[in-house]
């Protein structure tokens, strides 16, 4: 078998048309999800395994735990167990207030990286208001 093979998490948002309103997800919870792309000869990639978002989004309340992405590739990448944010490259903001961002997980083969445990956010304003992000393997954050 060959090829590539992407999958986005589990909870999506894809906003970033130009308009003015921000999507807010409030005292929800993203748990236990799993995110798995798979390509024996070619690249994998996995974006978000508990919420990917292309656009201004808000958080507000809630618990984002647990999620695992795992990506088995040559090549690729695995960015964001929790959260990632800009996955289109859109300008995407991403307002996260007394939410937890703990215990998600990105695993993949030796030829993936692996960026962003809690979230991935590089690039886009990221805000962190009374909130916690730790407790995520790799790491806790890129570009936070």
């Amino acid at each position: 078998r060959t090829g590539d093979a992407a999958t986005l998490g589990t909870v999506g948002f894809f906003g970033g048309n130009g308009g003015t309103l921000t999507p807010t997800l409030s005292d929800s919870q993203i748990v236990d999800n799993t995110a798995s792309a798979s390509a024996p000869e070619g690249a994998a990639t996995v974006q978000g395994a508990g919420i990917s978002n292309n656009g201004p989004l808000g958080l507000t309340g809630d618990r984002v735990s647990g999620n695992i992405g795992s990506a088995d590739g040559q090549s690729g990448s695995a960015q964001g167990g929790g959260i990632s944010n800009g996955v289109f490259g859109g300008p995407s903001s991403l307002t996260v207030q007394r939410t937890a961002v703990t215990h998600n997980t990105l695993t993949g083969s030796p030829g993936v990286t692996l960026a962003g445990g809690g979230i991935y956010t590089l690039g886009f304003p990221t805000t962190l208001t009374n909130s916690i992000v730790a407790f995520n393997q790799p790491n806790q954050c890129d570009g936070c």
